[in-house]
């Protein structure tokens, strides 16, 4: 007779006790990883580990001492893993690997532009937009941006060209929020999170016919082109996603006056931010971390895209006068 044959005889033959302690045995051989995880966080666990050192300390402090004599090898090379995971270079590249040396040269070297031409022709022509790989650019912003951090959820960067040359970069993400905003959904939302140029072509100037002097608009112009393709490339690359209908930013005031919002026709639309987001766990997931930007004051800037049914929004900077300053609380 056939192993199935017998196993189902077996289960007509068990009383209903038997029957219901053999489907909580099968639940929990197909959920076991699941459950072991949820007992070893459950608090109860941690008491009751925690009562047991209490009472075995001097036993385990005996048995970790006679380990590090027996094994130095091993000791020597869980120390260095430990350092090596707290030490403050692996914090500050988090959250990827140390790059090398080749990678941090190419890193710290990233968007110098050798030579500016005048000669060659307009800017708009000349600078041009790539679509970036997402690694890469980060680490361009942890090391040179004035944050020294990425972003987290979905995200599009763009490598910024003058004459084919990268000179900068400028990522999109998902917004970190979960209320409507400005009366927009937040996954309806882009956030233009991070802009970075190389100094090197910040100061850059050309000459007219009449040999009047102008400063070159690099990152105007980027973030005009950007928005023209973001939406695309944004579907192109996420096609499961809501399709987006505005982009949305927070510019520190200690650091910035939103002059390149302006000349992109943002439009100011209200202040967030003031205090501290805690340095606790988060009730849905993950932590807060304490970022000391965090306590700055900064301008909220909406950008919409035309056609987008969405409520007009004022383009006036008189309504932040009276308007109520928004905890960056509310916002999670």
């Amino acid at each position: 007779m056939s192993a199935t044959f017998l196993r189902h005889n077996q289960k007509e033959n068990q009383t209903p006790e038997e029957r219901i302690k053999q489907q909580k045995r099968e639940w929990y051989y197909r959920n076991r990883k699941s459950v072991l995880k949820q007992q070893k966080k459950s608090k109860d666990r941690k008491e009751s580990k925690k009562e047991w050192y209490e009472k075995n300390r001097e036993v385990c402090i005996a048995k970790s001492l006679d380990w590090n004599i027996q094994n130095p090898i091993q000791r020597k090379s869980t120390v260095q893993k430990y350092t090596h995971r707290n030490s403050a270079r692996t914090k500050f590249w988090k959250p990827y690997n140390i790059p090398d040396h080749m990678q941090l040269e190419w890193i710290e070297n990233f968007g110098r532009l050798q030579k500016f031409d005048q000669l060659k022709g307009k800017l708009s022509k000349r600078l041009t937009l790539e679509i970036a790989p997402l690694k890469e650019s980060n680490l361009v912003i942890i090391h040179h941006h004035y944050l020294h951090r990425s972003r987290t959820m979905s995200q599009l960067s763009y490598w910024i060209c003058i004459d084919e040359i990268p000179v900068g970069v400028i990522l999109y993400s998902l917004p970190r929020i979960n209320v409507p905003v400005d009366g927009i959904e937040p996954m309806k939302l882009l956030e233009l999170a991070r802009l970075w140029i190389h100094p090197s072509v910040q100061n850059l100037s050309y000459e007219d016919r009449n040999g009047k002097s102008h400063s070159l608009s690099i990152a105007s112009c980027a973030m005009g082109k950007s928005i023209k393709r973001v939406k695309t490339d944004w579907y192109m690359k996420y096609p499961n996603l809501p399709k987006i209908d505005a982009i949305i930013s927070w510019c520190d005031d200690k650091r910035h006056k939103g002059t390149i919002y302006k000349s992109s026709n943002f439009i100011v639309t209200g202040k967030s931010g003031g205090n501290s987001h805690g340095n606790g766990k988060r009730k849905d997931s993950g932590n807060y971390l304490p970022h000391k930007d965090f306590k700055n004051v900064k301008t909220r800037f909406l950008y919409k895209f035309p056609n987008s049914n969405l409520p007009v929004v004022t383009n006036s900077e008189e309504i932040l006068e009276n308007m109520v300053l928004e905890s960056f609380d509310n916002l999670f």
